[in-house]
């Protein structure tokens, strides 16, 4: 898991295609209307409106895909469980690329994701979003969904 500001988002995306994306983010405002955009490669972005709940039942992981998530409107508390702390609800599903878990004990680690601010979940990071900061709220975010293979790909260095 990564979390820190957007402003160092090159930081851990350093590579000219992550550009692209970044471009494709920039044209996305609290106005835009939920939507997925392909990006081609097995990657896309995800433009969802929600509210926070005071306690969500989303729990999952995906295989394929690193989630980066981006809050345009709102906070959101995310918590984030060791592989020993949940149990399997629903068995990976290669369709959507998620796995779903239940019965959540105390969180590893938890983030507090607001405007100006990104988090980064691989495969081995179990994410249970839309939880509450204080009261629920709305929120508008963008989830950028990068093919893993792709990824380390790019993130190759030559030596």
């Amino acid at each position: 898991m990564i979390f820190d500001s957007i402003d160092n988002i090159k930081t851990y995306f350093n590579f000219k295609e992550f550009t692209t994306v970044l471009n494709s983010v920039a044209s996305i405002s609290l106005n835009s209307l939920d939507s997925k955009i392909d990006l081609g490669q097995g990657n896309y972005i995800k433009v969802m409106s929600d509210e926070t709940r005071n306690q969500s039942e989303i729990i999952e992981s995906h295989k394929r895909e690193v989630d980066i998530q981006i809050l345009l409107k709102g906070n959101e508390l995310i918590k984030v469980y060791d592989s020993k702390e949940v149990d399997v609800k629903t068995p990976y599903n290669p369709d959507n690329d998620c796995q779903f878990y239940t019965n959540a004990r105390t969180p590893h680690t938890h983030v507090i994701l607001s405007e100006g601010y990104f988090a980064v979940f691989f495969p081995q990071d179990i994410h249970n979003p839309l939880n509450v900061v204080g009261s629920p709220e709305e929120l508008k975010k963008i989830v950028i969904k990068l093919n893993l293979n792709w990824l380390q790909e790019k993130m190759r260095y030559d030596s």
